[in-house]
Parts: C-alpha cells; sequence; structure tokens
C-alpha cells in the first residue's frame, strides 16, 4: 500500500513538472523559437566558413605549386604569395606561404651579383611574421631567429651601418638562452656566430688607388741609328747591333764632321792697282 502511495506522488509530481514546462514554453515561445534559429544559422554559418576555408586553402595550394622564381618572374610571385598570406585564415596554408616567401628572398639574396636590398626586405618581412605568429611550433621560431641574424648581415653589407651588428646579436642571443633549443642546431649554430661576429662586422676601408708612375722611354730597337750633336761634329752616329752569342747588344759609334766653309766673294785683289789722275792739256 505505501510502495503504490509513493509510486502515485511521484508520478504526480512528474506531470506536474511537465505542466509547468508546458505553460512557461508557451509562455515564452517567442524566444524560444528566436534562440532556436540562432543556433540553426550559426551552425549553417560555420559549416559555410569551413567549406569556404577549405576550398580557399586549395586555391592557394594550387596557386602557390605554379610559382616561378626567375629574375623576370620573382616579383609577380612575390605578390601571389603576399595576397596567399593576407587572405587564407588556414594556418598551415598560410605558414607555408610565409616560409615560400622566406626561402625564395634568401635564395635571390645570394643569388645575385649584388645584394638586392628589396629581397632583403622580403625575407625580414616573411621571417619576422613567422617568429610573430607561431610561436609554438619551436623549429620555426629556431629558423626565423638564426635567419633574421643573416638578414642583418646582408643589410650590412649593402650599407655598412654597424647597427646591424647588434641588431644580429640579439637575435642570435635569443636563441641560444632559451631553453626551449637546448642541443638543437640552431642553439649550436647561434653559439659559434656569436663568437665570430665581431669579425663578420667588420667595416673594410679601401685604400686610394696610387698614381700611376709616368711611361718609360721605349730603347731604339737594335740596329736604328740615334743621332746626337757633340762640339766639333755635325753629329754622331750611333747604331746598336746584337752579334752572334753575345748577350749584351754591340753599338757601332760614327763621328760626322761639320762640313768646311766656303770663301766669301766680297773679299778685295791682292793685286789691284789704284786708278792714274787724269793727264792735263798743255796750251
Amino acid at each position: 500500500m505505501k510502495t503504490e502511495r509513493r509510486h502515485e506522488l511521484r508520478t504526480n509530481d512528474l506531470g506536474a513538472f511537465f505542466l509547468d514546462i508546458n505553460d512557461w514554453a508557451r509562455k515564452h515561445s517567442t524566444h524560444i523559437a528566436v534562440a532556436v534559429a540562432v543556433v540553426l544559422i550559426g551552425l549553417l554559418m560555420a559549416r559555410y566558413n569551413s567549406r569556404s576555408r577549405s576550398q580557399s586553402a586549395e586555391t592557394a595550394i594550387l596557386a602557390m605549386s605554379d610559382l616561378a622564381f626567375t629574375p623576370a618572374e620573382a616579383a609577380v610571385s612575390f605578390d601571389v604569395l603576399d595576397e596567399v598570406i593576407r587572405d587564407v585564415k588556414d594556418r598551415e596554408v598560410r605558414m607555408d606561404a610565409l616560409l615560400r616567401k622566406a626561402g625564395q628572398a634568401s635564395r635571390l639574396i645570394t643569388g645575385t651579383e649584388a645584394f638586392d636590398p628589396q629581397f632583403i626586405d622580403r625575407a625580414d618581412e616573411a621571417y619576422t611574421e613567422l617568429l610573430n605568429s607561431y610561436p609554438d611550433r619551436t623549429p620555426v621560431v629556431g629558423m626565423a631567429l638564426i635567419s633574421l641574424a643573416t638578414v642583418e648581415e646582408n643589410r650590412f653589407v649593402v650599407d655598412g651601418d654597424i647597427s646591424h651588428r647588434e641588431a644580429a646579436r640579439s637575435y642570435l642571443t635569443r636563441l641560444q638562452d632559451d631553453s626551449r633549443f637546448k642541443g638543437m642546431p640552431f642553439q649550436v649554430d647561434a653559439a659559434q656566430r656569436l663568437q665570430q661576429l665581431d669579425e663578420v662586422f667588420q667595416v673594410v676601408t679601401l685604400a686610394e688607388p696610387l698614381e700611376q708612375p709616368a711611361p718609360l722611354e721605349q730603347p731604339a730597337p737594335l740596329g736604328q741609328p740615334i743621332s746626337v750633336s757633340p762640339a766639333g761634329a755635325s753629329s754622331v752616329r750611333i747604331k746598336s747591333f746584337q752579334a752572334t752569342g753575345a748577350e749584351q747588344p754591340n753599338f757601332e759609334v760614327t763621328l760626322i764632321p761639320s762640313p768646311a766653309a766656303e770663301p766669301s766673294s766680297s773679299v778685295p785683289k791682292e793685286d789691284a792697282q789704284p786708278a792714274s789722275p787724269p793727264k792735263e792739256d798743255p796750251q
């Protein structure tokens, strides 16, 4: 009897609870409908965004697979990578684009005859973005730090500004002191480069070019006469020749005397007789 009674009481309580819920739902039916609609819209939007991200990521991957980084096509390819980095929300695809940009820019820096500042800037942008956007990826952070130190070395080669040494030192010191990189190649490389940093960042001053000496007079070739004019002679002819079996040339000197002076036609003759006076006529 007691068991049946307790069952009836429980049934009555459950029925009363459902009645209360029914009354509450009728009273707040508008709010309930709005909440359900919001949840459904949220689910649909999440599914759409997920599908849109997937399609965008696939499009970006296809676009990056066709890029070429020859000197003639590099600018267009970097623009495509920048667009992927800016618009794609997928973290993995975006990281892939940043790694491609950083790697290709670094290759083009050293692959040209002169360091191109635009490639240095692109590498700097990509490695800095990797460092800031993926701090949880230890290998990515290590690669970014060691590469940013290299970027500063390249900037020093271009402009000779010694302040790049301290910037490189800060990246290498950060890599050396971070316990996450203990025993990793990044940390070993950073320690070695810190020891050689002052040697790498040396300002080399080129000396001014020396003045070229005046060209020496070429000696006369063998067999060609050389004329001079000593006193008592109109000229001296010196002729050089190479004797058979001799190491030094021999010289033949010929003195050419001056010709005798001819007598002047204005000198008077010694036997010329004086003119006789005129005779007078006697008367």
